[in-house]
């Protein structure tokens, strides 16, 4: 957990947009505020599997190529988690956090799934 010290404004609170992407709030991401007394929640719009079927589509389809598909994608332990396929066989997986924006930490790189594809 992080702790900052910032000013209520004219305009209200403002959080620097780097603080927000470390905790997965990317610039022009929908969130959720909660306010209670002396306490204000910030939540990341959840995205539904759909959202998630496409942005690792377009993500795929932007670095990989169109030759890959991809299983449903499965929600567990606050991530989507996106299976990549190559002729029925597992080359890959996409990770993405709860609001939608890709974990390239903990997904295959597009340079690993296309050297797995070229293995066949």
């Amino acid at each position: 957990m992080q702790k900052l010290k910032e000013h209520v404004g004219v305009n209200g609170l403002c959080i620097p947009t780097q603080i927000m992407e470390e905790y997965g709030i990317k610039e022009g991401s929908s969130v959720t505020v909660e306010l209670d007394r002396g306490c204000i929640k910030i939540f990341p719009k959840e995205v539904t599997p759909d959202e998630i079927e496409n942005n690792a589509l377009g993500y795929l389809l932007e670095n990989v190529g169109d030759a890959v598909v991809i299983e449903k994608p499965e929600f567990c332990k606050d991530k989507w988690n996106v299976p990549v396929l190559y002729a029925e066989k597992e080359v890959g997986r996409l990770v993405f956090s709860k609001s939608g924006g890709l974990i390239s930490d903990e997904s295959s790189a597009p340079r690993e799934i296309i050297e797995r594809i070229n293995e066949d």
